[in-house]
């Protein structure tokens, strides 16, 4: 258990735990800046409507994320145990596919966020979804990673 490669996910988790907490706080000085903004604006309803939106979202994707987050601590935890290069191929094929998907979404909401009008609803549902869905994911990694750990 104490192999160099599970000493890795050890530590890969560490940082994403780490990642967590930075994100939050990141989450809370950016809802407390647009919350500053549409007061002055007079539009707080704007405000919550884009947390509650950003909710809602959360709710439809946490499944997916939850699977694929799941599969991705599975196929790292299974890669640091097996030693038959076939399989590992197939690992790292996996590996590269889930590297992929994260950048695609990356690109996607870095685009979205970046066309968006400035202090919108748009662009603070943007944001807030974005750091919400990568709180879920690095959450759902650790859990899984965690799960599988123990098990082992």
């Amino acid at each position: 258990m104490s192999s160099p490669g599970m000493v890795r996910i050890k530590r890969q988790m560490m940082i994403y735990t780490m990642l967590q907490v930075a994100l939050t706080g990141l989450l809370l000085l950016i809802s407390w800046k647009f919350q500053e903004v549409y007061a002055g604006k007079g539009a707080l309803n704007a405000f919550f409507n884009s947390i509650f939106m950003t909710v809602g979202l959360q709710v439809l994707l946490f499944y997916p994320i939850f699977r694929f987050a799941g599969k991705e601590a599975r196929n790292e935890i299974v890669a640091q145990q097996t030693t038959n290069p076939d399989e590992l191929k197939a690992l790292r094929s996996k590996r590269i596919f889930g590297d992929y998907l994260k950048a695609a979404i990356f690109i996607f909401y870095g685009t979205f966020i970046f066309m968006a009008p400035a202090f919108t609803f748009i662009l603070s549902t943007a944001f807030f979804s974005f750091i919400a869905t990568t709180l879920t994911y690095l959450k759902s990694y650790n859990f899984a990673a965690k799960k599988i750990l123990a098990e082992k």
